[in-house]
């Protein structure tokens, strides 16, 4: 039996997966395995920000109430419209001094602020193009109203970073910038399995004595489905049968990047797994890791780079598995940074009578001073499922955190990577 940490390590020396190019719309959840900045300016000219008109600033430093000034109108640009090219501008010498534009649409050489429709007033329509005529009331500051080139994004303006993930908001930004294809890290293939005899996936079927229904293998699915960071299918139930394992396993292998399993990898008369992949190729980084729950997991490893997991068959020590040794391997394969915990304050005094790592079934909230209070909640057992209704989050205490007061911090970790969801708090 190794520690935690120990067994953390070897996981984070496994070779990484490497980059494929793909479409952006096909993107979303990959991790950028590169660097992207952009290339352009956007806005790529100068334009509007408001329905207006475009002035120039110096013409209205008298403007008020009591004063208004009247300029004449030259021209209207709408979105979408070509820049009007320099002859076209007529300016106040020529009798002329104000032109109407709408939202995006290219500021004419020579206007540097525009003025918001609803804080003019205009003259009739002297014909069909645009009012004659319009009235300013108050001054307003030179490039007011206006966006200028690369206020958003300039040249090398980093947009996606090398190891974050790509999200809705990066395809926007790649989208503006003209980024059609990107280089992601390959998306990691994982096969999940149940095992054991007693294990039945139909729900409809009626238990026979002895049978369990199988909760390991959707929650599997659906968590690393939840995540996004694995393309993820769900194989079946194995039978408590060596050699139908091992077909199994050598059929699917050159399909999946890594296999998860549950149940087989204690110490019982049909807990084969470890033997079974030894005879098939596999070795075995490390079995049983001083954690609880969960102690009996394995982790093994093929000379061409696939890997296996055995997490043990009661569900919050699969989730445990899943949570702390598979997740963090499918990060580091594809080059993302190490997750850091979050800090929160416990509710109540807690201790522990063991010296394993211990994951706890918790839920934080948030307190009106802003702070993050952890409640451990009722229920620790490896077989209860139902405290994970309430859970939020995962609490962790270390090898020596036998006893910890109210008020003092532990690390908290999101049930699956991510946010973790403080929605009920404000309700």
């Amino acid at each position: 039996m190794i520690s935690f940490k120990d067994a953390k390590n070897i996981i984070f020396r496994q070779k990484q997966l490497s980059n494929t190019v793909l479409p952006i719309d096909e993107c979303v959840g990959c991790v950028a395995g590169e660097d992207i900045c952009s290339k352009v300016f956007v806005p790529s000219f100068i334009n509007s920000a408001v329905d207006g008109f475009a002035v120039r600033s110096s013409d209205l430093l008298e403007a008020s109430l009591n004063n208004k000034i009247e300029l004449k109108v030259a021209g209207r640009t709408m979105a979408g419209d070509a820049c009007a090219e320099d002859e076209e501008i007529l300016y106040e010498s020529d009798g002329f001094g104000a032109w109407e534009i709408m939202t995006g649409a290219c500021v004419p050489k020579g206007y540097d602020a525009v003025v918001p429709v609803e804080k003019v007033e205009t003259s009739s329509l002297s014909d069909e193009k645009y009012p004659s005529v319009v009235s300013f009331q108050e001054p307003l500051n030179g490039q007011a109203n206006i966006r200028m080139p690369g206020e958003d994004y300039k040249p090398a303006t980093q947009i996606v970073k090398k190891g974050n993930k790509i999200t809705s908001a990066s395809i926007m930004a790649l989208s503006a910038v003209g980024q059609n294809t990107i280089s992601v890290v390959s998306k990691p293939r994982v096969t999940l399995f149940s095992s054991g005899n007693e294990v039945i996936s139909n729900g409809s079927l009626a238990l026979q004595s002895g049978q369990i229904r199988d909760a390991n293998g959707p929650y599997l699915k659906s968590a690393l489905t939840e995540n996004g960071m694995a393309k993820t299918k769900f194989a079946g139930i194995l039978s408590d049968d060596i050699e139908q394992f091992k077909t199994t396993i050598l059929n699917e292998i050159d399909e999946t990047d890594i296999f998860i399993s549950t149940g087989g990898v204690s110490a019982g008369r049909h807990d084969f797994i470890p033997d079974a992949l030894r005879d098939i190729g596999a070795e075995i980084q490390f079995h049983k890791v001083a954690i609880r729950p969960g102690k009996p997991i394995l982790y093994a490893s093929f000379s061409n780079g696939k890997h296996y997991f055995g997490l043990p068959g009661n569900p919050i020590s699969a989730a445990v598995g899943l949570r702390f040794f598979v997740m963090p391997l499918l990060q580091h394969l594809q080059s993302m940074s190490s997750e850091a915990p979050l800090k929160a304050r416990l509710s109540r005094r807690v201790t522990k009578n063991h010296n394993f790592h211990f994951f706890a079934k918790s839920k934080v909230s948030v307190t009106a001073e802003a702070e993050l209070v952890v409640d451990i909640l009722e229920g620790q057992e490896s077989f209860k499922t139902h405290p994970l209704l309430e859970a939020n989050c995962w609490a962790v205490f270390k090898e020596n955190d036998y006893a910890l007061d109210k008020g003092e911090v532990i690390d908290v970790y999101p049930l699956t990577p991510g946010c973790i969801d403080l929605s009920e708090e404000f309700r």
